[in-house]
């Protein structure tokens, strides 16, 4: 506890002058009913002498108010569970991709979300295997278990290769057309966000009152770390790669006419005229290690006091780095809502520009896309029929044939007989 001084002395009958720390102040009025001037404003204090009950009422002088802090310490930072639940903050996510879907004009949507919900044959398959494999394994008849083991091995990785090639689509772009320039810009823009060496998504944001405890900080928010990359998605078929930005709970990939938002349960395409991308560099108090490609601008300490320097009151007091970040952001009205940010500031000013020409121009480009196919009936019709007829003719030679004795059996009848002598 710091040190503290406060003294009273009666200077007439119902004056009184009050010598403290902070300054000196004056206080008029009997027992009970007090008006106090001071250096910070006026306090009016009324109540009842022996019962506890009071009321006071503060007025700061004119043109006095709460300190002005520099922009640096009014930045967001990451928050301390402890002072602020994450029930204080407005999350920061997107909608169901069925709705986006639903106002998309993408021409891949209907097609990626078609083959992207169908049935998986593989699970049927597996658990058929099993059941198989457990009844020739209790029977012990070796032309049984070598049928099962033909089963599990040859048709089990089929049924699985099959459900890749069901639930994905084959698009060909026109590559010496607008789709190859389009392809070569992002590809060449993204780069520079590749090179980051950290990358965030911003969960939830929010305002917070708290800035003492918060390294003076007014917005508060959660992030968890990402990755960007060159991939696919499983709906696609092909050789071709796209940027990604694999997300907490969905991924992006970035086609050369849509972006497509892939979840679990469905696939949204968004034409590039349907969202928006904003980027910015904002400052954020970073109580982590500092990735050493961003710059630090300023410190700032994690309690501070009203003239923004340390707050003694707190032991474990530490300077905090007041870094710069680049923050992109997200949005469309059908329900895309998401923010990054990454370490490098001015990673992705050149992929901003690339998303903005798009966006401006793209109900003017040619159609890029030069042929969609999807997966044929016929190999699901096929598979389907072998592994019927080879586990129709296992029940049936469980069925007619004698079972020899089995592995259990030899196990069982000599120690029944010793029990019985």
């Amino acid at each position: 506890m710091g040190f503290r001084f406060r003294r009273s002395v009666k200077v007439l009958p119902g004056v009184r002058l009050n010598l403290s720390g902070s300054g000196a102040s004056v206080s008029f009025g009997p027992r009970g009913l007090h008006y106090t001037v001071g250096p910070k404003g006026t306090r009016a204090t009324v109540g009842i002498p022996g019962t506890g009950l009071s009321w006071t009422e503060y007025q700061p002088h004119n043109g006095r108010s709460r300190p002005h802090y520099p922009d640096s310490q009014r930045e967001p930072r990451q928050i301390d569970p402890v002072y602020r639940p994450a029930s204080y903050l407005a999350p920061i996510e997107s909608g169901p991709a069925k709705e986006i879907n639903a106002l998309s004009t993408s021409e891949l949507a209907p097609f990626l979300n078609t083959a992207h919900r169908k049935w998986r044959v593989a699970p049927f398959i597996q658990l058929v295997s099993v059941f198989l494999f457990v009844g020739a394994l209790l029977n012990g008849n070796q032309l049984w278990l070598g049928l099962s083991a033909l089963y599990a091995t040859v048709l089990v990785p089929c049924a699985i290769f099959l459900d890749r090639y069901r639930r994905s689509v084959r698009i060909v772009y026109d590559q010496q057309g607008a789709a190859g320039k389009i392809s070569d810009a992002l590809a060449e823009s993204f780069n520079d966000i590749l090179a980051c060496q950290i990358a965030w998504q911003i969960n939830s944001e929010g305002l917070t009152s708290d800035w003492k405890r918060n390294a003076g900080a007014t917005t508060l928010n959660t992030r968890k770390r990402i990755k960007f990359q060159f991939d696919k998605p499983a709906c696609i078929r092909g050789s071709l790669s796209f940027p990604s930005l694999k997300l907490i709970r969905e991924e992006i990939y970035l086609l050369p006419d849509a972006a497509l938002l892939v979840t679990k349960d469905a696939v949204a395409a968004i034409n590039y005229q349907d969202f928006e991308l904003s980027n910015r560099r904002v400052k954020f108090i970073e109580e982590e290690s500092v990735p050493s490609d961003s710059p630090v601008v300023d410190h700032t300490w994690r309690y501070v006091n009203k003239r923004g320097g340390p707050d003694r009151r707190f032991n474990s007091n530490r300077q905090l780095p007041i870094c710069v970040y680049g923050e992109l952001s997200f949005w469309s009205e059908s329900g895309l809502n998401c923010k990054l940010q990454c370490s490098n500031p001015d990673a992705a000013d050149r992929f901003c520009n690339v998303i903005e020409v798009l966006h401006s121009s793209g109900l003017e480009l040619p159609k890029q896309v030069a042929s969609i196919k999807t997966a044929r009936r016929w190999p699901l019709a096929a598979l389907l029929i072998a592994a019927t007829l080879l586990a129709a003719l296992q029940i049936l030679m469980f069925v007619k044939l004698p079972p020899p004795l089995g592995t259990f059996q030899k196990m069982v009848l000599p120690a029944q007989s010793a029990i019985q002598r």
